[in-house]
């Protein structure tokens, strides 16, 4: 089996919006979006020269739910039959038969089977007899197989707090499977939180860990212990919550005494290596992958953005909008003293009609925590102005640019990434779908 690895995954509303689709249309939609995962993964191999790769698609808890409306002040919900779910699991097998280079977890199928005999039990205040079983499982389906197939342990309410003939059934069944040499595993939301699959293999087993939910979270920090994944591994976790999941979702790296807790190098500020001062981005596959110090540049507010109105006698400056052009480490750490520099250059440009010259115009450059030169600098026929900041290791500094009540405010200091144990790696870039994120996960 090779070690050239694609991760997939499409954050479907499953609640909301796939719930209200009929099968045909939510058979569609997941051949669409699994199509434009294969094609991300196919084309992505290509640029990368790597031959016979293997991907993996998922996408969140509940897709295959038979009904789940709101109907008046009641919430409805429908689960397939035994029959039903045979007929899906059908088309998903001959679905991963045409894309038999990938992977599909396909959410779950939420279903019911009669009990073997009636059982009698309070709903709602309300004895009521329970004729059927409800489960919720997630097939695994690979090259026209089922490899697969795991139920949920945890009781969301989503089944017995909805139907009153129904009681949720627990799964049994083990969530590991492989593909190849590759140990895989499951979680499906709540099993998370439980750490059932920490619980149903050794510590740090596997190669790659799925968790599929509907509304769940996970945190790193607090985790660890139940994250059965070796290091060099990887755990993916696609939610369908439509605020949130941008927040729950990614593929994250296992590397224990390494990574950075799921910060993601791309997203709100920059980091640089202190002693070479280049940046600590992505290579050409998109990866964002470090350990060790960095140093760490935000911007932590822009403050007013406009400056003031135009006062008597003086040139006028209305209307001209202050921000940020670029902040970067420009010289390396001295390791005798600690220090470093950072150059903040900034933009002056007209707004909002306004006709006040940007040119020729005095920037303040002031600093908490750190020294600068000049302190006053005049912008150029563009607008631009920049100052260098002298920062120390062992200090966050504040470097502050302002113009006639407009203001740039950035944050500097020191961080290590080392404490973490996993790193959030990025989406791969340029890929033919970018709407579907898609990701480089090479196995050694």
């Amino acid at each position: 089996m090779p070690g050239n690895v694609f991760i997939s995954y499409y954050p479907f509303d499953t609640l909301d919006v796939v719930s209200k689709l009929d099968e045909q249309e939510k058979m569609r939609e997941l051949g669409e979006k699994l199509g434009y995962a294969a094609r991300n993964m196919t084309w992505s191999a290509s640029q990368m020269r790597l031959s016979d790769p293997l991907g993996f698609f998922a996408v969140p808890e509940y897709y295959f739910l038979k009904k789940y409306k709101m109907e008046g002040r009641n919430l409805q919900v429908e689960l397939y039959s035994e029959k039903e779910r045979d007929a899906l699991l059908g088309k998903l097998i001959m679905l991963s038969d045409q894309y038999n280079h990938t992977v599909i977890l396909p959410g779950s199928i939420t279903w019911r089977r009669p009990l073997a005999r009636p059982v009698r039990a309070t709903r709602m205040g309300k004895q009521v007899d329970l004729a059927f079983e409800g489960i919720s499982s997630v097939p695994v389906c690979y090259a026209g197989n089922l490899l697969a197939s795991y139920d949920k342990v945890m009781n969301d309410s989503t089944i017995d707090g909805h139907m009153d003939d129904t009681r949720f059934a627990p799964g049994t069944a083990s969530p590991l499977f492989t593909v190849g040499n590759l140990k895989c595993g499951i979680e499906i939301c709540g099993d998370f939180n439980e750490k059932n699959l920490a619980k149903a293999t050794g510590a740090q087993s596997l190669d790659f860990e799925f968790m599929m939910s509907a509304t769940n979270y996970h945190r790193f920090q607090d985790d660890m212990d139940g994250i059965p994944v070796r290091n060099g591994g990887y755990f993916l976790h696609v939610d369908q919550a439509p605020a949130k999941a941008k927040f729950y979702n990614g593929v994250w790296c296992v590397e224990r005494g390494k990574g950075s807790y799921g910060r993601n190098l791309s997203d709100g500020y920059m980091a640089f290596d202190p002693w070479t001062a280049k940046p600590l981005k992505k290579d050409l596959l998109g990866m964002e992958l470090s350990a060790g110090h960095a140093v760490a540049i935000t911007t932590e507010i822009n403050g007013t953005q406009t400056s003031g109105m135009k006062l008597p006698g003086q040139t006028a400056f209305a209307g001209l909008k202050l921000s940020q052009l670029s902040c970067q480490v420009t010289g390396p750490m001295d390791t005798r003293t600690g220090r470093f520099e950072v150059t903040l250059a900034v933009m002056l440009s007209q707004t909002g009609g306004s006709t006040s010259p940007k040119a020729n115009r005095t920037i303040h450059f002031s600093s908490k925590g750190a020294t600068v030169r000049p302190s006053t600098a005049l912008t150029d026929g563009a607008g631009n102005a920049s100052a260098v900041f002298t920062c120390n290791k062992d200090q966050t500094a504040k470097l502050t640019a302002s113009f006639h009540g407009a203001k740039v405010v950035v944050a500097v200091s020191i961080v290590w990434l080392g404490a973490g144990d996993i790193t959030k790696i990025s989406a791969l870039k340029g890929v033919p779908h970018p709407e579907v994120p898609t990701f480089f996960t090479p196995i050694a």
